[in-house]
């Protein structure tokens, strides 16, 4: 009699992201909300990515190290301005948020 293999399933980081880190700038909606992929979206993304249920097991690198900003903006002072007229000042940033 075959057995049906239970579907392997990661433990997803559910915290918020640190502030100025890499998860909090690609994080996608709120900060405080998580949305984890389907079995069937996973498994895609392990078949595409060559990947295997034990590169799943134990948590790599997951995007907390702090963002640093060491570079200058090299945008045009005027396309700031343009910007600023579009989104607001308050909405405009140089560092790495």
């Amino acid at each position: 009699m075959k057995t049906k293999k239970t579907p392997h399933t990661p433990l997803w980081h559910q915290s918020e992201p640190e502030e100025k880190s890499f998860r909090s700038i690609f994080k996608w909606g709120a900060a405080n909300k998580f949305k984890n992929p389907g079995q069937g979206f996973f498994n895609v993304i392990k078949q595409e990515l060559g990947l295997l249920d034990a590169d799943f097991k134990t948590p790599v690198n997951l995007g907390n190290r702090v963002v640093e900003n060491g570079l200058e903006t090299t945008i045009d002072p005027v396309d700031i301005l343009k910007l600023e007229k579009i989104v607001g000042k308050n909405n405009i940033f140089f560092d790495s948020r």
